[in-house]
């Protein structure tokens, strides 16, 4: 599992809003035991398979909620937060600002 976790988002100007995770992991690839690389569109498609799963930590500025289809809703007056995606033992995190 790889992703650009030194690379900042950019905060969505218009709030509340509501996005695919992976969206906000720059350049997010997993890849499975057979060596098969899933990215983008793949990774809703192949989520539950791969076992994927996100968690938001340090939320500055209101709230941000991550939905069961795996879509974060990013509410009013959020300035930044870190989000994590999770697969197989192991993570990827970056910050969105």
């Amino acid at each position: 599992m790889t992703a650009d976790g030194s690379n900042d988002i950019t905060m969505p100007t218009v709030t509340p809003v509501t996005v695919a995770a992976h969206t906000l992991l720059p350049s997010l690839k997993i890849v499975d035991n057979y060596g098969v690389e899933y990215t983008d569109a793949e990774l809703v498609r192949y989520a539950d398979l791969l076992g994927v799963q996100y968690v938001v930590t340090d939320v500055k500025g209101g709230t941000v909620t991550v939905n069961a289809d795996r879509t974060i809703t990013i509410g009013t007056g959020v300035t930044e937060f870190n989000i994590k995606a999770i697969a197989n033992g192991k993570s990827v995190t970056t910050l969105v600002n």
